[in-house]
Protein backbone atom coordinates (compact mmCIF):
# COMPACT_ATOMS: atom_id res chain seq x y z
CA UNK A 1 0.00 0.00 0.00
CA UNK A 2 2.66 2.23 0.05
CA UNK A 3 1.67 3.67 -3.46
CA UNK A 4 -1.21 5.69 -1.56
CA UNK A 5 1.07 6.22 1.99
CA UNK A 6 2.57 8.90 2.91
CA UNK A 7 5.73 6.80 1.73
CA UNK A 8 4.41 7.18 -2.20
CA UNK A 9 6.78 8.66 -4.50
CA UNK A 10 6.60 12.66 -4.12
CA UNK A 11 4.47 12.54 -1.42
CA UNK A 12 4.61 14.45 2.23
CA UNK A 13 5.70 12.09 4.91
CA UNK A 14 3.45 11.84 8.20
CA UNK A 15 5.05 12.84 10.72
CA UNK A 16 2.28 11.98 13.30
CA UNK A 17 3.42 8.55 14.59
CA UNK A 18 2.64 6.45 17.69
CA UNK A 19 0.77 7.78 20.00
CA UNK A 20 0.26 10.91 17.72
CA UNK A 21 3.81 11.80 18.64
CA UNK A 22 5.58 13.54 15.71
CA UNK A 23 8.90 11.45 14.42
CA UNK A 24 11.90 13.76 14.78
CA UNK A 25 14.41 11.86 12.55
CA UNK A 26 17.11 14.66 12.52
CA UNK A 27 20.34 14.01 12.75
CA UNK A 28 19.22 10.64 12.80
CA UNK A 29 18.17 10.86 16.57
CA UNK A 30 14.74 9.05 15.27
CA UNK A 31 12.62 10.29 18.68
CA UNK A 32 8.98 10.56 18.99
CA UNK A 33 8.49 13.79 20.08
CA UNK A 34 5.52 14.51 23.16
CA UNK A 35 4.54 17.67 24.26
CA UNK A 36 6.64 17.34 27.27
CA UNK A 37 9.02 14.82 26.34
CA UNK A 38 11.53 12.55 23.59
CA UNK A 39 10.49 8.88 23.45
CA UNK A 40 13.39 6.61 22.59
CA UNK A 41 12.06 3.72 20.93
CA UNK A 42 15.11 1.74 20.85
CA UNK A 43 15.41 1.38 24.75
CA UNK A 44 11.77 2.07 25.35
CA UNK A 45 12.11 5.26 27.72
CA UNK A 46 11.82 8.96 27.67
CA UNK A 47 14.41 10.98 28.04
CA UNK A 48 13.56 13.31 30.03
CA UNK A 49 11.84 13.48 33.92
CA UNK A 50 8.78 12.44 34.13
CA UNK A 51 6.52 16.46 35.01
CA UNK A 52 3.90 13.99 37.00
CA UNK A 53 5.98 11.28 38.20
CA UNK A 54 4.78 7.94 39.13
CA UNK A 55 7.59 6.58 41.23
CA UNK A 56 6.49 2.99 41.63
CA UNK A 57 7.07 3.23 37.50
CA UNK A 58 10.22 5.50 37.14
CA UNK A 59 11.05 8.68 36.07
CA UNK A 60 12.03 7.84 32.73
CA UNK A 61 9.31 5.14 31.96
CA UNK A 62 7.04 4.99 29.33
CA UNK A 63 3.46 4.18 29.24
CA UNK A 64 3.90 1.99 32.55
CA UNK A 65 5.92 -0.71 30.56
CA UNK A 66 3.17 -1.72 29.23
CA UNK A 67 3.05 0.41 25.49
CA UNK A 68 -0.03 -2.09 24.01
CA UNK A 69 -2.30 -1.77 26.99
CA UNK A 70 -1.50 2.04 27.68
CA UNK A 71 -1.03 5.11 25.99
CA UNK A 72 0.50 8.62 27.47
CA UNK A 73 -0.22 11.44 24.70
CA UNK A 74 1.27 14.46 26.27
CA UNK A 75 4.24 12.66 27.82
CA UNK A 76 3.37 13.01 30.98
CA UNK A 77 0.89 10.57 32.45
CA UNK A 78 -0.29 7.08 31.19
CA UNK A 79 -3.47 6.37 31.13
CA UNK A 80 -4.80 2.58 31.03
CA UNK A 81 -7.38 1.24 28.55
CA UNK A 82 -10.08 0.96 31.48
CA UNK A 83 -9.43 4.56 32.63
CA UNK A 84 -9.66 5.55 29.08
CA UNK A 85 -12.82 3.12 27.78
CA UNK A 86 -14.61 5.01 30.95
CA UNK A 87 -13.88 8.45 30.19
CA UNK A 88 -15.46 7.99 27.09
CA UNK A 89 -18.55 6.29 28.13
CA UNK A 90 -19.33 8.37 30.80
CA UNK A 91 -19.27 11.45 28.62
CA UNK A 92 -21.08 9.69 26.13
CA UNK A 93 -23.66 9.16 28.92
CA UNK A 94 -23.72 12.52 30.20
CA UNK A 95 -24.36 13.70 26.45
CA UNK A 96 -27.44 10.95 25.58
CA UNK A 97 -29.09 12.60 28.82
CA UNK A 98 -28.20 16.15 27.83
CA UNK A 99 -29.99 15.48 24.61
CA UNK A 100 -33.42 13.52 26.80
CA UNK A 101 -33.50 16.57 28.85
CA UNK A 102 -32.80 18.81 26.47
CA UNK A 103 -36.21 17.72 24.81
CA UNK A 104 -38.19 17.27 27.84
CA UNK A 105 -37.25 21.00 28.24
CA UNK A 106 -38.19 22.11 24.56
CA UNK A 107 -41.27 20.50 25.47
CA UNK A 108 -42.12 21.92 27.74
CA UNK A 109 -41.24 25.76 26.81
CA UNK A 110 -43.48 25.26 24.44
CA UNK A 111 -46.41 24.26 25.61
CA UNK A 112 -48.94 26.75 26.78
CA UNK A 113 -50.19 27.33 29.95
CA UNK A 114 -52.93 29.25 29.91
CA UNK A 115 -55.56 26.80 30.64
CA UNK A 116 -53.37 25.55 33.48
CA UNK A 117 -54.47 25.73 37.50
CA UNK A 118 -52.33 27.80 39.72
CA UNK A 119 -51.14 24.55 40.69
CA UNK A 120 -50.30 23.00 37.59
CA UNK A 121 -48.75 26.10 36.66
CA UNK A 122 -46.17 26.42 39.31
CA UNK A 123 -45.30 22.65 38.93
CA UNK A 124 -44.79 23.73 35.24
CA UNK A 125 -42.32 26.11 36.04
CA UNK A 126 -40.48 24.02 39.05
CA UNK A 127 -39.60 21.18 36.35
CA UNK A 128 -38.74 23.92 33.58
CA UNK A 129 -36.05 24.88 36.47
CA UNK A 130 -35.25 21.56 37.14
CA UNK A 131 -34.39 20.41 33.98
CA UNK A 132 -32.52 23.65 33.38
CA UNK A 133 -30.49 23.08 36.15
CA UNK A 134 -29.56 19.31 35.88
CA UNK A 135 -28.41 20.06 32.31
CA UNK A 136 -26.00 22.61 33.60
CA UNK A 137 -25.09 20.05 36.20
CA UNK A 138 -24.03 17.40 33.64
CA UNK A 139 -22.19 19.73 31.42
CA UNK A 140 -20.55 20.39 34.62
CA UNK A 141 -19.38 17.01 35.29
CA UNK A 142 -18.58 17.10 31.53
CA UNK A 143 -16.35 19.85 31.85
CA UNK A 144 -14.65 18.92 35.03
CA UNK A 145 -13.52 15.36 33.45
CA UNK A 146 -11.98 17.50 30.57
CA UNK A 147 -10.16 19.34 32.63
CA UNK A 148 -8.32 16.30 34.87
CA UNK A 149 -6.70 15.77 31.03
CA UNK A 150 -5.39 18.72 31.30
CA UNK A 151 -4.08 19.14 34.84
CA UNK A 152 -0.37 19.33 35.23
CA UNK A 153 -0.11 18.11 39.00
CA UNK A 154 -2.15 15.02 39.49
CA UNK A 155 -3.25 12.38 37.68
CA UNK A 156 -6.40 10.73 37.83
CA UNK A 157 -7.54 7.24 37.22
CA UNK A 158 -11.26 5.32 38.24
CA UNK A 159 -11.91 2.18 40.51
CA UNK A 160 -15.19 0.91 41.07
CA UNK A 161 -15.89 -0.18 44.16
CA UNK A 162 -17.85 -3.65 45.38
CA UNK A 163 -21.59 -4.69 46.19
CA UNK A 164 -20.51 -4.72 49.74
CA UNK A 165 -19.42 -0.85 49.68
CA UNK A 166 -21.51 2.00 51.44
CA UNK A 167 -20.13 4.96 49.65
CA UNK A 168 -17.71 5.68 47.43
CA UNK A 169 -14.60 8.07 47.93
CA UNK A 170 -11.78 9.89 46.61
CA UNK A 171 -8.46 8.27 47.45
CA UNK A 172 -5.20 10.29 47.28
CA UNK A 173 -2.08 8.49 47.06
CA UNK A 174 1.42 9.44 47.43
CA UNK A 175 2.65 9.71 43.83
CA UNK A 176 0.30 12.10 43.31
CA UNK A 177 -2.59 10.09 41.61
CA UNK A 178 -6.36 10.76 42.48
CA UNK A 179 -8.27 7.75 42.63
CA UNK A 180 -11.83 8.01 42.09
CA UNK A 181 -13.45 5.38 43.58
CA UNK A 182 -17.61 5.16 42.99
CA UNK A 183 -19.99 2.67 43.50
CA UNK A 184 -21.60 0.52 40.99
CA UNK A 185 -24.87 0.66 39.56
CA UNK A 186 -24.86 3.81 37.68
CA UNK A 187 -23.06 6.85 35.85
CA UNK A 188 -24.58 9.11 38.39
CA UNK A 189 -22.57 7.56 40.85
CA UNK A 190 -19.26 8.29 39.19
CA UNK A 191 -20.44 12.27 38.38
CA UNK A 192 -20.70 11.91 42.15
CA UNK A 193 -17.01 11.59 43.46
CA UNK A 194 -16.08 13.36 40.08
CA UNK A 195 -17.23 16.42 41.73
CA UNK A 196 -15.61 15.87 44.82
CA UNK A 197 -11.87 15.03 42.73
CA UNK A 198 -12.78 18.67 41.30
CA UNK A 199 -12.98 20.41 44.17
CA UNK A 200 -9.56 19.16 45.09
CA UNK A 201 -8.39 19.79 41.98
CA UNK A 202 -10.12 23.64 42.41
CA UNK A 203 -8.60 23.92 45.61
CA UNK A 204 -12.42 24.32 47.72
CA UNK A 205 -10.74 21.05 49.40
CA UNK A 206 -7.13 20.11 50.54
CA UNK A 207 -5.87 17.06 51.44
CA UNK A 208 -6.32 15.90 55.46
CA UNK A 209 -3.66 13.28 57.18
CA UNK A 210 -0.48 10.95 55.72
CA UNK A 211 -1.19 10.01 52.30
CA UNK A 212 -2.62 7.45 51.14
CA UNK A 213 -6.08 8.80 52.60
CA UNK A 214 -9.45 10.02 51.44
CA UNK A 215 -9.20 12.24 54.31
CA UNK A 216 -10.16 15.86 53.53
CA UNK A 217 -10.83 19.29 54.60
CA UNK A 218 -12.58 22.19 53.14
CA UNK A 219 -12.55 25.50 52.93
CA UNK A 220 -16.68 25.59 52.92
CA UNK A 221 -19.64 23.96 54.43
CA UNK A 222 -19.18 19.76 54.37
CA UNK A 223 -22.71 19.93 53.72
CA UNK A 224 -22.51 22.35 50.68
CA UNK A 225 -19.89 20.28 49.51
CA UNK A 226 -21.66 17.24 49.62
CA UNK A 227 -24.75 18.89 48.35
CA UNK A 228 -23.23 19.26 44.85
CA UNK A 229 -21.83 16.19 44.71
CA UNK A 230 -25.76 14.83 45.19
CA UNK A 231 -26.78 17.53 42.12
CA UNK A 232 -24.44 16.21 40.30
CA UNK A 233 -25.99 12.55 40.97
CA UNK A 234 -29.49 13.98 41.24
CA UNK A 235 -28.61 15.72 37.40
CA UNK A 236 -28.10 12.41 35.95
CA UNK A 237 -30.68 9.73 38.03
CA UNK A 238 -33.48 11.73 39.60
CA UNK A 239 -33.97 8.76 42.09
CA UNK A 240 -32.09 7.10 44.78
CA UNK A 241 -30.91 10.02 47.01
CA UNK A 242 -30.17 9.10 50.60
CA UNK A 243 -33.24 9.81 52.91
CA UNK A 244 -32.83 13.35 54.74
CA UNK A 245 -35.04 14.40 57.47
CA UNK A 246 -35.45 17.93 55.82
CA UNK A 247 -37.19 16.87 52.92
CA UNK A 248 -39.21 13.42 52.52
CA UNK A 249 -39.17 13.17 48.54
CA UNK A 250 -36.55 14.93 46.50
CA UNK A 251 -38.43 16.11 43.25
CA UNK A 252 -36.35 18.56 42.26
CA UNK A 253 -32.62 19.21 41.64
CA UNK A 254 -32.61 22.44 43.82
CA UNK A 255 -33.97 21.15 46.70
CA UNK A 256 -30.74 19.06 47.03
CA UNK A 257 -29.63 21.71 49.70
CA UNK A 258 -26.64 22.02 52.67
CA UNK A 259 -30.19 21.53 54.67
CA UNK A 260 -30.86 18.13 53.07
CA UNK A 261 -27.42 17.04 53.44
CA UNK A 262 -27.79 18.07 56.95
CA UNK A 263 -31.06 15.46 57.52
CA UNK A 264 -29.44 12.81 56.31
CA UNK A 265 -28.52 10.41 58.98
CA UNK A 266 -25.08 9.50 58.58
CA UNK A 267 -24.28 13.68 58.58
CA UNK A 268 -26.54 13.71 61.50
CA UNK A 269 -24.30 11.11 63.05
CA UNK A 270 -20.86 12.67 62.47
CA UNK A 271 -22.27 16.55 63.76
CA UNK A 272 -23.47 14.44 67.04
CA UNK A 273 -19.63 12.46 66.94
CA UNK A 274 -20.89 8.86 66.29
CA UNK A 275 -18.44 8.68 63.45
Amino acid sequence: MAGISSKAAGGIENKKKYNGYEFNSDFDINLYESFFRSHDPQIGRFWQIDPKPNYSDGLYAAMGDNPIKNFDILGDVYKTEKDKKLYEETTKSIDGKVKELQASLDKLEKASDEKLSKRKKEKRLNEIEDYRERIENLEKSKNDLNEFDKDQKNTYTFTMLSSFDKEGSVLFEKDGTVNIRYLPGGVEFILHEVDHANDYRVGLTKISGELPTTGYSSKTSIYEIEASAYRKQFAYKNSGLPESSAIANVLYIFQITAKFIEGMSFYQDVHDGKH
